[in-house]
């Protein structure tokens, strides 16, 4: 008897060692995917803000506590635009339509479904004005803070 091949035992012992190995590597593959994701998610967090950073700089009327009046809606392209005192809205789209951002800005941390979700058009990025405190009465010297709000949050 000269037949050549691998017994069943042989092969049972290697399939064994191959879900052996698949145990120990799927958890560090699955958080080192997690972790490429949020790193991507705050990268994209920091385009969009700088991304709103140009767009108020070319749009200084538009920032809380500004001159509302002279604020054009319809030069910035954006109809849910929202402005008062404190706080202004503005959505993601309204940057990438203005130019200051690429169209393909999506919400890498996943959604309940699983799925990748373009958040670009629900998404916005809520700009606050604080006063600084030395030169309170000075209504031109205001530090502005940028926060990136997604739907999920």
């Amino acid at each position: 008897m000269t037949k050549k091949g691998f017994t069943l035992i042989e092969l049972i012992a290697v399939i064994s060692l191959l879900a052996v190995i698949a145990l120990i590597a799927l958890p560090a593959v699955d958080s080192a995917l997690k972790e490429g994701r949020e790193r991507l998610s705050k990268t994209q967090e920091k385009q969009i803000i700088k991304g709103a950073k140009e767009f108020f700089a070319d749009n200084t009327y538009c920032l809380p506590g500004s001159n509302a009046d002279k604020c054009d809606i319809d030069k910035t392209k954006c109809a849910k635009f929202s402005q008062d005192e404190e706080i202004t809205k503005l959505p993601i789209y309204c940057i990438q339509n203005a130019g200051y951002l690429p169209s393909n800005i999506t919400d890498f941390n996943k959604n309940e479904d699983g799925d990748d979700n373009n958040y670009s058009a629900t998404a916005y990025v809520k700009v606050t004005k604080e006063s600084d405190t030395e030169t309170e009465t000075d209504t031109n010297n205001y530090n502005y803070n940028y926060e990136v709000v997604t739907p999920n949050e």
